[in-house]
């Protein structure tokens, strides 16, 4: 395939003003260091955009920041462009760590030199009943839906909140497979959590993969109906 025929997009999203301010002087300095002969890659970084925006913020209604609901820069952009409201991929690395936790089992070293609020989740009205590290995941992947997603990968903390997101996944009937990975995503060992799903590779249990559609092709997927067994 020839590098002009892929139009690649990629977006990268913080609610901090100063993570997204340092993220695109990272970017700048890549793009002059950059000396490799793949054009793809080069075409890629220039390509990439990030913007500041509230991913948690929907119309259900007000969070305790100003900053632009995520859902609203997208539409406002395809509007503006005449593009689709499509995204295929959705990559997050959320604040999934609960305020307890924060507290109690956080390294000193984290809890110093990190910010909070990326961290740990902010408390969001309606959200009884869940984690209070869970927060973000419903929404994550309500956009997943609005943006028509084919796969998502999702950062976690451990193997029990992994399974946790796997069945918020689950429930949403919208995916034809759903894994667990470890920290080291390889084919095996295989295991299973306590609802079943599969956990592949080795280390620590560290993100939740969702796949649909067409992505079963691109990932040489087609005939396994479901990550769950």
């Amino acid at each position: 395939m020839e590098v002009d025929s892929i139009n690649l997009r990629l977006l990268g999203v913080d609610i901090s003003r100063k993570a997204v301010n340092l993220a695109r002087r990272n970017q700048k300095r890549l793009e002059h260091e950059y000396t490799g002969p793949n054009q793809f890659e080069l075409s890629a970084l220039q390509g990439l955009q990030f913007i500041q925006a509230d991913v948690l913020k929907d119309d259900s209604g007000p969070t305790d920041t100003n900053v632009q609901a995520l859902m609203d820069v997208l539409k406002g952009h395809a509007k503006q462009s005449g593009e689709a409201l499509r995204w295929d991929i959705l990559i997050s690395n959320p604040p999934y760590i609960s305020p307890s936790s924060f507290n109690k089992s956080t390294s000193r070293s984290v809890r110093n030199f990190e910010p909070k609020l990326a961290l740990v989740p902010p408390e969001v009205p309606g959200s009884t009943g869940l984690n209070a590290g869970d927060v973000f995941y419903p929404r994550l992947l309500a956009i997943a839906e609005e943006v028509s997603a084919k796969m998502v990968l999702f950062e976690v903390a451990d193997l029990e909140q992994a399974d946790r997101v796997a069945n918020m996944a689950k429930r949403s009937s919208s995916w034809n497979g759903i894994q667990i990975w470890r920290d080291v995503p390889a084919e095996t060992p295989v295991e299973l959590t306590k609802s079943r799903f599969k956990v592949l590779g080795h280390g620590s249990g560290r993100s939740v993969f969702c796949w649909r559609g067409e992505a079963a092709k691109w990932l040489g997927l087609a005939s396994e109906k479901s990550g769950r067994a």
